[in-house]
């Protein structure tokens, strides 16, 4: 299966403390999170994400519901982590969420690595859905986060 990777970047002129801070509480992938994917947690929430936390939630893609399991598998505060999915629609999916002092602010990096399954579909599959949908769910995720924090500029 091939392994697909999104990059995306996006400049916070904020403390990287502050930055951190936001992204370690679980409660805000919700905010984040575009409404049409109806994402809802689905048990305990935890206070704050830390090494080992797993979330269990459940989104809607293409009209279809799914139950989504994430651990964090690395924990560097305040300048990265990676959640991986243990179960969910992908075949694979590694987001490693990193945060890079720059200047008076925050570079905040997302790098997702996935593998789409039902091969040997996977390659138009991706294509045609998997691809544009996580396009378009960063992209209203960096709306969403530009509008917390305020009027921000981003960075291409």
């Amino acid at each position: 299966m091939t392994l697909y990777e999104l990059e995306r970047e996006q400049y916070l002129p904020l403390a990287l403390e502050d930055a951190f801070e936001f992204f370690r509480d679980p409660r805000n992938l919700e905010r984040i999170t575009p409404p049409w994917m109806s994402f809802r947690f689905a048990g305990e929430v935890p206070d704050e994400i830390e090494q080992g936390t797993r979330l269990d939630y459940r989104i809607r893609l293409f009209g279809v519901p799914m139950k989504w399991r994430s651990q964090i598998a690395l924990w560097d505060p305040p300048y990265d982590f990676v959640d991986q999915q243990e179960q969910g629609p992908y075949a694979y999916w590694h987001h490693l969420h990193a945060l890079d002092p720059v200047g008076d602010g925050v570079l905040m990096r997302d790098r997702v690595r996935y593998r789409v399954p039902l091969a040997p579909l996977s390659k138009p599959v991706h294509a045609l859905f998997v691809r544009p949908t996580l396009e378009r769910i960063f992209n209203y995720r960096y709306r969403a986060v530009r509008e917390f924090f305020g009027s921000l500029p981003l960075r291409a």
